[in-house]
């Protein structure tokens, strides 16, 4: 904003002229948090000052500072439709490119073939993956970690585990 001096000024945080809030007594109010960058290099001087401000400054935790992993999962591939050896060349493509971590996504339990059926029932379907331990050695010899998609705040009504417990 331009004040009567012809001087800009800008407002951070909470505007008095557009926001006005009631605390009673005992109550509190906490305004959110306001960040500013400036830069005389554009936007892509002001996303640099935000990426290091984010980077050093707010993310918190012993992971902040470390290199994460990169990780492909095979869902938008396959879906359901996958055995060892197609996994097995989805790790070997994305190991070549950089990937470290593959992840096995839904369909690896259960008769798990479409969306409506076993989630609850964590059983490898050895059919498709060829047996877990040996899908799992098989990509770490590519000098990859292996993890699961586990959903397990879910189940289906058409499964194992929903049947034996209603």
């Amino acid at each position: 904003q331009k004040d009567a001096f012809n001087s800009n000024r800008v407002y951070m945080g909470i505007n008095p002229a557009d926001f006005s809030e009631t605390v009673n007594a005992g109550e509190s109010f906490t305004a959110p948090e306001v960040v500013l960058a400036y830069s005389d290099e554009g936007f892509s001087g002001m996303s640099r000052i935000y990426h290091k401000l984010y980077r050093e400054r707010l993310c918190r935790g012993k992971f902040r500072d470390i290199e994460r992993d990169v990780l492909i999962n095979n869902w938008e591939a396959t879906y359901f439709n996958f055995n060892e050896e197609k996994i097995l060349a989805i790790a070997e493509i994305a190991k070549d490119i950089g990937v470290n971590l593959f992840v096995l996504d839904d369909g690896w339990f259960g008769v798990r073939n479409s969306d409506d059926c076993s989630l609850g029932d964590w059983v490898d379907n050895v059919e498709k993956t060829g047996g877990l331990k040996n899908l799992a050695d098989r990509i770490k010899s590519l000098g990859m970690k292996f993890g699961l998609w586990v959903e397990p705040e879910m189940i289906s009504p058409k499964s194992d585990i929903f049947e034996a417990v209603t």
